[in-house]
């Protein structure tokens, strides 16, 4: 798939943007001029973007200065004429998209929404439904429903390009999840407990995943997804990740765990029979039931991050963002050598830009000569006059 470099620098570094230009054997360039900006519109074959990315860091654009889009392009004609040379020399083991074209991907996927909370409880009552009436079909309906993978693909991510931001939503988006499959579960035990011995609870299909047996099958498993998860994931290929989350079963082991666990808990009183519901077992199915959706999270996410390893995925480079925190460490610091490349949000950014100059804690700006002296050392780096200029005045 093709596409669309939009890029929007301004005027005095077009010297250098041509330069870019000329070394990368960019063709059909458009230029637009603007009255701040100059723009640069050109097309790039998926398999020669990650190297003119890697141009245009080296460059600066889009880290010390200017604005680096990148569009995909479902068709255009004609066909870019590097597609089949690019392929030809192009290896097999790195990614196929870049690093910010994944990061936006995943963020949108880990984010906590409306509907993200409604396909929760959607696939968990599918799930309940079909542990209970040991209906395999519907088990596996509930897992193609289920979104419990995303968070786990961003947490995986997140911590491949050191993230902490995304590691967090990550952590955050699945914890929510587990704890509404978990509360669905028990939910749905509480209202068939009455007519337990009708539907022979628990059934086939909720002891099953209760024995420690499968807790082996399921690390094998969880790898080979992890291995499914990644390679999704880094080629672009993010519809294969239904397949993968079948394969995992991530969702069907919490909600049975609740199920299992609220049966041993108010199903004797439900029933008004303590004979009817064995609760050592239970709690014991409960248990082992909850570690098999823990032992295919740990795999999928040791093994992603080994493939996200193996695929050459990085952390995005990001020097023109200030990291108001890290000042300190920053003075210490050669050019060369601060702390710039890290993943950060695009809120982030703004926060950097437009937030607070004050670092929290730093009593080092009480000193009117450090703040000159950092402000002399970013001028140079940050190429925005307007940022070292409110450090000066600050």
């Amino acid at each position: 798939m093709p596409f669309l470099i939009h890029v929007s620098i301004p005027p005095k570094k077009e010297e250098l943007l041509q330069k870019f230009i000329q070394d990368a054997e960019i063709r059909s360039v458009n230029r637009l001029q603007g009255a701040s900006s100059i723009v640069f519109l050109f097309r790039v074959s998926d398999a020669r973007l990650i190297d003119v990315l890697k141009q245009l860091d080296a460059a600066g654009v889009g880290l010390d200065f200017g604005i680096v889009n990148i569009l995909r392009i479902e068709a255009t004609k004609p066909e870019i004429k590097e597609d089949k040379e690019g392929a030809e020399g192009k290896s097999s083991v790195g990614t196929r998209l870049p690093t910010e074209v994944i990061y936006s991907e995943i963020t949108a996927m880990t984010t906590i929404t409306f509907d993200y909370i409604m396909f929760l409880i959607v696939a968990s009552v599918l799930a309940g439904i079909g542990l209970a009436t040991n209906s395999s079909v519907i088990t596996v309906a509930s897992m193609l429903v289920s979104p419990l993978m995303a968070p786990i693909v961003g947490l995986t991510f997140g911590a491949s390009v050191r993230d902490k931001n995304l590691v967090k939503k990550g952590l955050v988006a699945e914890a929510l999840g587990v704890f509404i499959c978990f509360v669905s579960g028990f939910i749905i035990a509480l209202c068939l407990a009455k007519v337990g011995r009708d539907l022979s609870l628990p059934t086939k299909e909720m002891t099953d995943r209760g024995q420690m047996l499968n807790i082996y099958f399921g690390i094998a498993i969880a790898f080979f997804s992890g291995i499914g998860v990644a390679l999704s994931i880094a080629g672009g290929a993010v519809s294969s990740l239904v397949g993968v989350a079948i394969s995992a079963s991530i969702l069907p082991p919490v909600v049975n765990s609740g199920l299992l666990f609220g049966l041993a808990i108010c199903g004797p009183a439900i029933v008004g029979d303590d004979t009817v519901y064995n609760r050592e077992l239970l709690y014991q199915y409960s248990g082992v039931s909850f570690l098999l959706w823990f032992v295919n999270f740990a795999c999928i996410f040791l093994t992603g991050i080994f493939v996200f390893k193996v695929k050459q995925v990085a952390a995005i480079p990001m020097r023109g963002s200030i990291f108001w925190a890290e000042l300190d460490e920053v003075m210490h610091k050669d050019p060369e050598s601060r702390p710039w490349n890290r993943v950060k949000t695009m809120k982030a950014i703004q926060e950097d830009v437009d937030g607070s100059l004050r670092v929290k804690n730093n009593k080092n700006y009480a000193d009117p000569a450090w703040r000159q002296a950092l402000a002399k050392r970013l001028g140079g780096v940050v190429d925005d006059d307007s940022t070292a200029q409110r450090l000066r005045d600050y």
